[in-house]
């Protein structure tokens, strides 16, 4: 309930897709699926942005955190100076401070904060 979002670019045509949108705050889970031609999606937060080809991926503005569950994500700080590419079930956080660090949620965390923003 308290995520905000703003869609910035969204253009879907016979060769590509491509998507901006802005996590201004909140927690959000976003799939993009896989397409033939070229797909470019990128998620932007108050410290990272991320980009996603044909991936599912989870994160919060207030953790500061950005995990890939299914795929690859590039993840950068805000400024450019770090950049890590987050594979399946691994994440990143503390892009606030100029850093991407390795961030492991356990199982149990993962589902909650899944819980959180899946609809059912």
């Amino acid at each position: 309930p308290e995520t905000r979002v703003r869609l910035g670019a969204l253009a879907l045509d016979a060769d590509t897709r491509t998507g901006r949108i802005a996590v201004l705050a909140g927690r959000f889970r976003l799939a993009v699926a896989k397409f033939l031609g070229a797909t470019d999606w990128q998620v932007e937060t108050p410290t990272a942005v991320a980009g996603v080809r044909g991936t599912v991926l989870w994160g919060d503005t207030q953790l500061d955190a950005i995990c890939a569950l299914e795929g690859h994500v590039e993840v950068r700080t805000r400024k450019g100076f770090a950049v890590a590419e987050v594979g399946p079930g691994t994440c990143v956080r503390d892009m606030a401070k100029e850093k991407v660090d390795p961030f492991q949620p356990t199982a149990e965390q993962l589902a909650a904060y899944l819980k959180e923003v899946t609809v059912e």
